[in-house]
């Protein structure tokens, strides 16, 4: 019970902060067992992943994770979606930083823009 409530609260804290941030997030975080996947408006997935490892050492995954039905289904396709699998060894801090990094990731998109 101790895993599964800090899943939530981890999950349901980053959900919001994404929304906050106009980031689309497409998990109910009331069922995700901490995997939470999101786009930052039309920028790739897997683009977006890279940019967390390299830049924000943050490890995530972009793509469509061996389920392209689902991927059609959520309408993401070319562009994928950014899956976070959130761990009971992940910390408050971390998702925080997390969230930053988004932030920063998703102003530089408008900017370019």
């Amino acid at each position: 019970k101790e895993i599964a409530n800090k899943l939530d609260d981890l999950t349901t804290y980053l959900n919001y902060e994404l929304i906050k941030l106009g980031i689309t997030s497409y998990t109910d975080p009331e069922n995700s067992n901490g995997v939470l996947a999101f786009n930052i408006s039309d920028l790739d997935s897997v683009e977006v992943a890279n940019i967390l490892s390299e830049k924000y050492d943050i490890c995530v995954r972009g793509g469509y994770h061996c389920a392209p039905i689902k991927h059609k289904a959520l309408n993401t396709i070319p562009q994928g979606a950014v899956r976070v699998s959130i761990s009971y060894f992940n910390s408050f801090s971390e998702i925080q930083h997390l969230i930053q990094a988004v932030k920063h990731i998703a102003k530089n998109n408008l900017k370019s823009n």
